[in-house]
């Protein structure tokens, strides 16, 4: 379970008690912090992970409304994607390396973050997604980006008669502004 900020039901155990909820919100660090990567563990929740990149003046791309609940751990159970999908992808794109506990008890840990590791399997990227059905995920190293130099909000109105009777625009076909 992760920080319960799914909203399609999946964190919401059944009501006749069948099912074992494991929490790893005490697993709250950040191993490593560094210009390309960072190391965090499972439970640290999405928004002290972006303040940790901020402070080194990086980012971390991916971003949410429940940033301040939603845990790292959940995001890459369930390859999260965020407002900043179109551009960074999904939070598979993101993971570097994944260390998770699996089902036999024995730890796999891929946080090395090769670029190319050609050793077998990738069972980084089946965990990646998986919802915990192929192992727990206890942390994972994740991908830093620049933070940008300068952050602008652009608004657009069309006239409501934006087009003439034909069906052919009257906007003119350029867009106009500045930097």
């Amino acid at each position: 379970q992760g920080g319960n900020s799914g909203m399609v039901g999946g964190a919401t155990p059944p009501a006749d008690g069948s099912a074992l909820l494991l929490s790893l919100r005490r697993m709250n660090a950040i191993r490593s912090l560094a210009p390309e990567r960072a190391v965090a563990e499972a439970g640290v929740i999405l928004e002290t992970l972006h303040n940790g990149a901020t402070s080194i003046g990086r980012r971390f791309p991916l971003t949410l409304g429940a940033r301040g609940s939603a845990t790292i751990g959940g995001l890459v159970s369930t390859n999260a994607g965020g407002t900043q999908v179109l551009r960074f992808g999904t939070m598979r794109s993101l993971v570097a390396g994944v260390e998770a506990v699996l089902p036999d008890g024995s730890i796999h840990d891929g946080l090395s973050g090769l670029k190319k590791d050609n050793r077998g399997y990738s069972l980084d990227q089946l965990l990646i997604g998986a919802e915990g059905t192929l192992g727990i995920v206890t942390a994972a190293t994740l991908k830093l980006h620049p933070r940008p130099a300068a952050v602008m909000t652009a608004l657009a109105s069309l006239p409501r008669n934006a087009r003439d009777n034909s069906g052919t625009s009257t906007v003119p076909n350029r867009v106009v502004g500045s930097r």
